[in-house]
């Protein structure tokens, strides 16, 4: 939870707040309907890997409020929005500049916060475009091991076809590290993986057949 003195800075709902932590370009709308008061804000290009920096910096931003910033150009964006209790909104592939106001609800909510949690869980969501059936998924820690010493992530009667998303859930309770390695396996037995991903910044990953390791 961030440092109560935060909540000076709270307003009743519905209030406009203003931000300026991007360059000046056209202004863009984050409206809270979480349902709790928002203490961190981010937007993030699509194409980058890192959240960025907090847009509400020294206000926090009450349930029903509405909080304005200014956003460098993109594409797309990925917001994510952290509350007082650390619980975690994210909102994937945002199109700032077909819809310039984005609506943070309770069903964005993906999760704890991995910094303050004590069970020291990530979610990943993975997306399937490699043309085939997954039916397993393994995680291992980066340079810890073969993949015998992983963690399962599908039940046996899991499948991800292709074109679809599947949400899964790390425990990182074992390893001193956020770094992993990702692995997907199809029907027909090819894998499919992604070197050091860093569960600590990285929400998604796409497997496509550039991912396919040739044996």
């Amino acid at each position: 939870m961030r440092n109560g003195s935060r909540c000076a800075f709270a307003v009743m709902a519905g209030l406009v707040l203003s931000g300026a932590a991007f360059a000046q370009t056209s202004d863009f709308a984050f409206v809270n309907n979480t349902g709790a008061t928002l203490y961190f804000l981010y937007a993030s290009s699509t194409t980058t890997d890192s959240w960025g920096e907090d847009l509400l910096g020294n206000t926090v931003l009450p349930d029903g409020g509405t909080f304005r910033a200014k956003l460098r150009p993109a594409e797309a964006f990925d917001i994510r929005a952290v509350d007082s209790n650390d619980n975690e909104f994210i909102i994937w592939n945002w199109n700032a500049m077909r819809t310039p106001r984005v609506v943070i609800r309770q069903d964005a909510f993906v999760g704890v916060n991995i910094a303050s949690n004590t069970a020291a869980l990530a979610w990943l969501n993975i997306r399937n475009q490699t043309n085939y059936t997954i039916v397993q998924i393994i995680a291992v820690p980066a340079h810890g091991g073969g993949w015998d010493a992983g963690d399962l992530l599908l039940e046996s009667w899991e499948t991800i076809h292709d074109g679809e998303d599947y949400r899964v859930e790390i425990n990182l309770d074992a390893s001193d590290t956020f770094i992993y390695d990702i692995m997907l396996i199809d029907e027909d037995d090819d894998r499919y993986i992604k070197w050091d991903v860093n569960l600590e910044i990285v929400g998604e990953v796409v497997y496509t057949l550039e991912d396919l390791q040739l044996r």
